[in-house]
């Protein structure tokens, strides 16, 4: 059953096939006798992306009212990791980057537990990644920013960013300038030139803290979606598990017979998965395209990777680890892949080779 839910225009479009995927069924199991009924809601109001939760309840007024609290920690999560929009009442990134003008340095602010875990935990996965990761880049990656939503809007003019004004840019991204203060719970950035951009993160950790809020509440039975980052909590109502489609960026979805849609299918039950892709944001110059990742060592958007999959535990970590292993090669990348518990990764490269971690094939299905 389909639930209407906060409809309005979205400003990108994330894969269809993505979206779709998870409602697809798992093949080779025998069915228990259904005993609930599958819900399925979209909203676009958070991350500029498009949100689809599909759950399994008694009644439609109980999904109702279960979409609606994963709504608001979603809305929450939305505002306080915002570095463009200011809300009223929130102590949002944007106010953590603003400069106050008298002084020419950052406030020292005061944040939401939100913020405060998240920032935490990307302080984790920049340790983690040795800064593949690291949501200090946003002088560097405003730059990006800047061209891609000009190039979008004017393509014939459409330009990249100056390579001096890059390298400047880069002396100021030191996760260390990023200080906490446990006693009053703020934020002070201590360069002036420095910025938050925790796109690499946000969004997973967000999807994160619904998960941990359905399982506080003993619910089950939900796949949670928000533009292509998946996490499933439990089994499906039918008690099959949840078979998610990786697309095939280079699957011809037109003249081809749609077998290759998907580089794999997999299987998963509370398991996150996030996917970092070079053809799902980018912009064109002089007839090239560059993608919206950027690699922190060269400041560019590389083009080692067409896609990087992560299936893990942990939303949070599947988001900032497929940022990290699309700015590494494949035996830095799959070497920190081995070296976790329960992480696993695909790669594909441009010309559509497949690579994968050791215990990646668990997932997939038969």
């Amino acid at each position: 059953m389909l639930v209407k839910h906060h409809r309005r225009p979205f400003l990108r479009l994330v894969s269809v096939a993505m979206v779709i995927c998870i409602l697809l069924a798992t093949a080779g199991c025998e069915m228990p006798k259904k005993s609930k009924t599958k819900y399925t809601d979209y909203a676009f109001d958070f991350f500029d992306t498009v949100a689809v939760i599909t759950g399994y309840e008694d009644n439609e007024a109980e999904f109702k009212a279960t979409i609606d609290e994963l709504y608001d920690i979603l809305r929450n999560c939305h505002q306080q990791y915002n570095i463009y929009l200011s809300y009223e009442g929130v102590n949002n990134l944007l106010a953590i980057n603003k400069v106050d003008k008298a002084s020419g340095q950052h406030n020292r602010v005061p944040v939401a537990q939100e913020t405060w875990d998240m920032l935490k935990f990307s302080k984790y996965i920049y340790d983690l990644t040795d800064g593949k990761t690291n949501v200090a880049m946003g002088s560097v990656l405003s730059l990006w920013h800047k061209a891609r939503e000009y190039g979008a809007d004017n393509p014939s003019k459409a330009y990249l960013p100056d390579r001096n004004e890059l390298l400047a840019a880069s002396e100021h991204v030191d996760f260390e300038k990023i200080e906490f203060d446990e006693s009053t719970r703020s934020i002070f950035i201590s360069d002036p030139e420095q910025s938050i951009d925790a796109g690499a993160v946000a969004k997973g950790y967000a999807i994160e803290l619904m998960a941990k809020h359905l399982e506080e509440k003993g619910k089950t039975g939900y796949c949670l979606n928000v533009g292509g980052n998946i996490r499933t909590i439990g089994k499906r109502g039918d008690g099959a598990k949840w078979g998610v489609g990786l697309e095939n960026p280079l699957a011809d979805t037109v003249n081809g017979n749609g077998e290759d849609i998907y580089i794999s299918v997999l299987e998963l039950v509370d398991k996150a998965m996030a996917t970092s892709g070079s053809y799902q944001r980018y912009y064109t110059v002089d007839g090239v395209q560059y993608h919206h990742i950027i690699d922190p060592v060269s400041l560019m958007p590389e083009n080692r990777w067409l896609s990087v999959s992560i299936v893990c535990n942990d939303a949070g970590m599947a988001d900032g680890l497929s940022t990290a292993l699309f700015n590494m090669s494949f035996e830095e990348g799959s070497a920190l892949i081995e070296s976790l518990d329960d992480v696993e990764a695909i790669w594909m490269t441009p010309e559509g080779t497949i690579k994968k971690s050791s215990g990646f094939s668990q997932y997939e299905r038969q």
